[in-house]
């Protein structure tokens, strides 16, 4: 009898911010498609979605390290080569690319996901 490995499920997170000084999306649209995508996909077993709107900086990090993702998907504004925009608790707009040195430290993550 051939033994079946079991391996854990590929954890994806999608990450979604629309600050309120933005354009509005519907970011709950798209979520859903991914949701229900993956839902139907013949290796559904494979992967495990984690979802958070609103997502602030702080949110951000946290995510990162409580979830420790493989595959992350965001959902919102960027601005250009600035980069992404995040709600902060003012619902203020942040740029990922101009903060990341002293706010993120993403180059020790990016070994380890897929963006």
């Amino acid at each position: 009898m051939v033994k079946q490995q079991t391996t854990q499920p590929r954890k994806i997170l999608i990450l979604a911010a629309s600050p309120v000084d933005q354009a509005k999306l519907r970011l709950d649209v798209e979520t859903r498609e991914i949701d229900e995508g993956l839902r139907r996909s013949q290796h559904r077993e494979q992967f495990q979605l984690e979802k958070l709107g609103a997502v602030r900086t702080d949110d951000l990090r946290r995510a990162l390290l409580d979830i420790n993702p493989q595959i992350l998907h965001f959902c919102g504004h960027g601005t250009g080569s600035d980069g992404l925009v995040f709600a902060d608790q003012q619902t203020c707009k942040w740029s990922s690319h101009t903060q990341r040195p002293k706010k993120l430290r993403y180059r020790s993550y990016a070994s380890r996901a897929c963006c």
